[in-house]
């Protein structure tokens, strides 16, 4: 065989039914002894993994390029292919066992295998989070509003659980990527939802377990489909007129199947009693030829058909008693006696809406309707919600919403609220004898780049920013012990100047403080613009705890620059490299700026630069975090390793490369015992003293895309920790070993 002249990484995850036994008492990497070499060669050649473990292989190619490589299934199915043989991402099939994995060069034929044994972790499930906050950075594409909690899904994020009244998230998970319906079983545990991200015209259903944090199945093709009330099955209606009931949990066939060939999925609904379905089939591949089909569920025969007609319904929803189920579709909204199909309501709103969604609400009074323009058709403008009188056959009131279209409308449990989602990056709430938006989702929909526990540790200042950029203006919060919202304001650079008492950027070149309980605005300083300079605004400020000054930075324009906090004037400007983020130590000797650059240490009295730590590699800034005794300075990126450097000399004390990939976070904990960073795929740990690990918690039911800030609690048993979209609490035990950590 030539020499070797690529070494590639071929990476996986493999996803599991997680097991609670106790047996197992590691799940190592290791590599058994390679084959005979036949051009493509793949090691380590048996892996024991545990669900949602990220798994890496390394792939040799005889040749330095290859069209692609395949990676089948023991069966010979193709799970994927990778063009250049670059890194190829798979999700396993969900179930414990052994299964094997080949990588096929096409154009030599050469392969070679794995065998991947799936197996319970070795640590018992348990979710650290105490609470969490956030909201979607894309629009929701569809909710479910239970009596245990209002559940949204988005077309680019996680599936989100919010409380009983739809405000404040209590779990996140992200199993998926969304763009498709959403359905929670009765009993609250389980969510499914299909997205056709995958296949065109066909939808990928996938079922998570909310209770045990696990994706339990992930099929493709298999159609839009929902939980039946009452029980563990669920019925699917798929393109090709394909419709089946089965359940999915114990892994059983269909009880039944009905075929109508040619028909395409429009929408389905289950009756609240689960005897019927009431599903939307066209017979044309644009959708314009369609109408309503319902049937039995018991036996899966078909009852009657109902709404034909030129302008067809697009959206179905039974009424609670399941004696009436009601139509929308654009300008159209019909009732239908649920016995026959009979039309007993068939009116028109007004011209140029294009009402797409409908919900029913619990008492059986009223519809709820959502504007959704299809390409411009029939469209005056989108984004309305609608509120059908269904006694009176009249419309209460109509409010716009969003600006361009309404994803989804549901009512609360009580019947009080209609949420909507729709083009922006929140669940709105209306008001049904009004009409009028009186909420919206609370928590951060953008990037959290700070989180800071106040001096006493009673509350939590959480900054959001648009994008990865820092300097872009941004929305910040308060949050107490629990994690209710005390304050919400709009600004940059947020940060304690004392107990209750928080500053930020204002505007242009303000800076407001703040009374982060009450939201009282305390004072105002407008600073000067640098004369002869370009038009700047102040992007980075520390309001000073004890001194009247205030000490930031500017857009294109260098240095440090210190203002006179009572008449706004410039008192100083330091030549440095001074980042683009500031952070005070606690004893005031030292003021440390991040950015893209590195991090540089300067002092605190004069400002003047004492050493920069440089990352020229780095894509995006550093993250840095002081320790709370000001003996230790951590450094984080995306590409670096993590880095531990005491502050008094600037040495450093250790580095270490995570396993875990992406993030970058990482704190010292307040008794400077450890070191905690957090990634993409978990937690690890690492003693400050020698840099050996103490433990590590990988895909341990706590997900978060990225790393953007992190802080310990004062008191050390908590960690606050800020990604993408969302803000989170976890348990930090004061010592090892730590319940929901392997070490």
């Amino acid at each position: 065989m030539p020499k070797p002249l690529a070494v590639l990484r071929l990476t996986l995850a493999a996803v599991a039914v997680a097991t609670t036994s106790s047996s197992i008492a590691a799940c190592d990497l290791f590599v058994m002894e390679s084959p005979e070499p036949t051009g493509v060669m793949i090691s380590p050649t048996e892996i024991t993994a545990w669900p949602d473990q990220e798994i890496a292989f390394d792939v040799t190619l005889a040749r330095p390029y290859a069209s692609s490589c395949d990676v089948v299934s023991e069966a010979g199915e193709l799970i994927s292919t990778s063009p250049g043989c670059r890194q190829v991402l798979h999700r396993a099939s969900p179930f414990e066992g052994t299964y094997v994995v080949r990588v096929i060069d096409p154009e030599s034929g050469a392969s070679a295998e794995a065998r991947v044994t799936v197996a319970g972790p070795p640590y018992a499930l348990h979710d650290p989070v105490r609470w969490r906050r956030g909201g979607h950075a894309t629009p929701a594409t569809d909710l479910v509003w239970q009596a245990r909690g209002l559940y949204t899904t988005s077309n680019a994020g996680p599936l989100r659980v919010y409380d009983p009244t739809g405000r404040d998230q209590v779990d996140s998970a992200n199993p998926f990527v969304g763009w498709g319906r959403l359905s929670v079983d009765d009993t609250g545990r389980y969510a499914m939802t299909d997205a056709n991200a995958l296949t065109e015209g066909l939808h990928d259903l996938h079922i998570y377990d909310l209770e045990e944090r696990r994706l339990l199945r992930s099929l493709q093709g298999a159609g839009m489909a929902e939980w039946i009330p009452g029980t563990d099955e669920i019925v699917r209606v798929r393109d090709g007129g394909k419709i089946d009931r089965w359940a999915p949990l114990r892994e059983e066939g269909p009880t039944w199947s009905f075929d109508l060939p040619g028909a395409y999925a429009v929408e389905m609904a289950v009756s609240p009693d689960g005897s019927r379905l009431l599903a939307n089939l066209a017979q044309s591949p644009d959708l314009s030829a369609r109408e309503w089909h319902v049937f039995d569920l018991a036996t899966g025969d078909e009852l009657y058909r109902a709404g034909q007609g030129t302008e067809p319904s697009e959206a179905g929803a039974w009424s609670p008693d399941g004696a009436r189920f009601a139509g929308a579709g654009g300008t159209r909204v019909q009732v239908f006696d649920a016995a026959d199909g009979r039309v007993v309501v068939d009116e028109r709103l007004y011209e140029g809406a294009d009402y797409q969604e409908v919900a029913w609400s619990p008492d059986g009074r009223f519809i709820a309707l959502g504007d959704h323009p299809q390409n411009g058709t029939r469209r005056v403008s989108g984004g309305r919600v609608a509120l059908w009188d269904v006694e009176a056959n009249a419309v209460r009131w109509i409010t716009q919403v969003f600006e361009n279209f309404t994803w989804n409308v549901a009512f609360s449990p009580d019947g009080s609220e209609v949420a909507a989602t729709g083009d922006a990056a929140a669940v709105r709430f209306l008001d049904v004898e009004t009409g009028v938006v009186v909420d919206t989702s609370r928590g951060p929909s953008e990037w959290v780049r700070s989180v800071r526990w106040s001096p006493s540790g009673s509350h939590l200042l959480v900054g959001q920013s648009r994008g990865a950029d820092e300097n872009i203006d941004r929305e910040l919060f308060v949050y107490d012990a629990d994690g209710e919202e005390t304050y919400r304001g709009f600004g940059r650079s947020p940060h304690w100047v004392e107990e209750g008492r928080v500053a930020f950027v204002h505007d242009r070149l303000s800076v407001t403080l703040v009374d982060a309980v009450t939201g009282a605005e305390l004072e105002t300083v407008e600073l000067a613009h640098p004369p002869d300079t370009l038009p700047a605004d102040v992007t980075r400020a520390l309001w000073h705890p004890t001194e009247d000054i205030v000490v930031g930075s500017l857009t294109r324009v260098g240095g440090l620059y210190v203002w006179d906090r009572t008449t706004g004037e410039i008192l100083d400007v330091v030549a440095s490299n001074s980042g683009t983020r500031f952070e005070r130590s606690s004893d005031g000797r030292f003021m440390i700026g991040g950015g893209p650059d590195g991090v540089a240490v300067m002092r605190g009295d004069t400002f003047e630069l004492v050493r920069t730590h440089l990352y020229p590699t780095s894509e995006r800034d550093v993250v840095f975090a002081l320790s709370a005794d000001a003996r230790f300075l951590t450094t984080a990126s995306y590409q670096e390793p993590v880095r531990l450097f005491r502050l008094e000399d600037g040495a450093m004390v250790w580095e270490q490369r995570p396993d875990t990939a992406g993030g970058a976070c990482a704190a010292v904990s307040p008794d400077g015992s450890r070191v905690l960073f957090a990634g993409r795929g978990g937690f690890e740990a690492w003693d400050t003293q020698t840099g050996a690990m103490i433990g590590s918690s990988l895909n341990n039911g706590v997900r978060n895309p990225e790393c953007g800030a992190m802080d310990w609690h004062p008191d050390g048993t908590r960690v606050a920790i800020g990604g993408q979209n969302e803000v989170y609490v976890i348990d930090a035990e004061p010592a090892p070993p730590w319940t929901w950590w392997s070490g």
